[in-house]
């Protein structure tokens, strides 16, 4: 059994996950932030924060490197390079750290030294803003994409009989469903929530929902993937994550995806 205590690497005040097993790392894994609600539901605090700040402190502010305000999937605190590699990781750091916020009620991540409306920012103008260098992180539907360099976790190697998932990923609408709302939130902290900038948070938030559902749903059941040749046809549990994540679809609408998803994969 692995518990929350062996996963957290911590070193002084810098915290890391440890992605599996020390020599047997899996080659694919989801952002280490993932694991922050998790360490909020059982009053580890102190950990969720420090793994928040850590993660903030390796995002990356320079186009000439990456998306600008993207931010580690994993830091490692042996001095080998950090490691970026998924496609949503980004957003779900953003939601991590609206979650730690709203959780604990420590306001110092947005308005002391560690300064995430700043983070906060310009990682989303790093997801929205065209990047000719990088390739962009959305589409024009302004859904979060899978590319190479910027994949997913829930994939494998196609001559493994695994699937590269590209495109609009479910998941991935979720993720950044949420990070939409950690900046509405911090717009709030920071007092600048009447800002037409802060507005276009909400705003955009609000037209995801609505692309979301027009987008993936055949009917009950929602598609894994969105590319230019339209809705993947393969059942995967990606939209599951998403529904957890996007609480701006109406209840009965995700219960509804829910049950018919749930019922495909298990029959």
């Amino acid at each position: 059994v692995v518990s929350l205590e062996t996963l957290a690497v911590r070193d002084s005040a810098r915290v890391s996950i440890r992605p599996g097993l020390p020599g047997a790392e899996p080659t694919s894994y989801p952002s280490a932030a993932w694991t922050v609600p998790a360490f909020l539901s059982t009053g580890r605090w102190e950990t969720a924060g420090d793994l928040i700040r850590t993660l903030g402190a390796g995002q990356l502010f320079d186009r000439r490197a990456d998306l600008l305000g993207r931010a580690p999937d994993l830091v490692r605190l042996d001095g080998s390079d950090d490691v970026f590699s998924t496609a949503d990781g980004t957003a779900v750091f953003l939601g991590a750290a609206g979650d730690y916020v709203r959780t604990t009620g420590d306001r110092s991540l947005v308005t002391g030294g560690a300064n995430f409306w700043f983070k906060t920012v310009f990682a989303l103008r790093g997801i929205y803003e065209p990047d000719s260098r990088n390739g962009g992180a959305t589409d024009s539907l302004g859904f979060l994409v899978s590319r190479d360099r910027r994949g997913t976790w829930l994939e494998g190697d196609p001559e493994l009989g695994g699937v590269r998932r590209r495109g609009a990923v479910a998941e991935n609408q979720g993720a950044l469903y949420r990070a939409l709302g950690t900046a509405t939130q911090f717009a709030r902290i920071m007092g600048v929530s009447q800002r037409s900038s802060a507005v276009w948070y909400a705003d955009t938030s609000a037209v995801l929902v609505r692309q979301f559902q027009r987008a993936f749903a055949d009917g009950d059941l929602l598609a894994d993937r969105v590319d230019a040749s339209g809705r993947s046809s393969d059942v995967r549990p990606g939209p599951l994550l998403a529904l957890a994540q996007m609480d701006g679809l109406p209840a009965a609408d995700r219960a509804r995806f829910a049950r018919a998803l749930a019922d495909r994969l298990a029959f």
